[in-house]
């Protein structure tokens, strides 16, 4: 479900329970192993799946697979590109990245993240390499001008 998308959905995923547009209907037709799609307006419902689809609905899988969506993730819009579409279908059905009982940890809050980052100069517009040092416990992300440099500039947001 993206976001101010399915407001007139005229397709549904029964296996998940959930009702889609056109475009996306296209994504889920190629995740068979989890999602199987049917029009509904032409294809037959078995009373079996209407009542499955009663039960469930998006606002329960939105419960389900969207529990644990970290507030940095973009959300597609129904304007947006069919990529990112398809990669938040996929990390939300396939790879199930935002439930709630998903046991492996963010790996963007795990504490602390080091490598390397692109900046780009002020002067010379040119990218450069920085070392760079990511601390939830200090709540900042440091990055140094030079490789082996010890002074560092600080970025607290």
């Amino acid at each position: 479900m993206l976001k101010l998308s399915h407001l007139n959905p005229e397709w549904a995923s029964y296996r998940l329970g959930i009702f889609i547009c056109l475009n996306c209907s296209g994504i889920h037709r190629n995740l068979p192993q989890i999602s199987r799609v049917k029009s509904l307006r032409l294809d037959f419902w078995e009373t079996d799946l209407i009542e499955f689809m009663k039960k469930h609905g998006n606002l329960c899988a939105k419960a389900k697979y969207e529990a644990k969506v970290p507030p940095y993730y973009y959300i597609p819009q129904s304007c947006d590109c069919l990529v990112l579409k398809e990669q938040w279908i996929r990390a939300k059905y396939e790879r199930e990245e935002f439930v709630a009982t998903r046991i492996c940890q963010d790996p963007c809050s795990a504490g602390t993240r080091e490598g390397f980052l692109w900046k780009r100069g002020r002067e010379n517009r040119q990218f450069q390499k920085r070392r760079f040092l990511l601390s939830a416990r200090e709540g900042v992300m440091k990055y140094y001008t030079k490789e082996v440099s010890s002074s560092a500039r600080v970025d607290r947001r």
